[in-house]
């Protein structure tokens, strides 16, 4: 598997703080979810 993704440029540069909270959160979920499918019995 392969994933890329940025999370770069003038957006991100305004509110470091934020995205760096929101980019947590995104890979949290993510996580989560890749978590899930592998403990998935089917």
């Amino acid at each position: 598997m392969r994933n890329e993704e940025s999370w770069s440029g003038d957006p991100v540069d305004a509110d470091t703080e934020n995205s760096r909270k929101l980019l947590g959160q995104s890979l949290d979920a993510w996580l989560e979810h890749l978590r899930r499918t592998a403990e998935d019995p089917a």
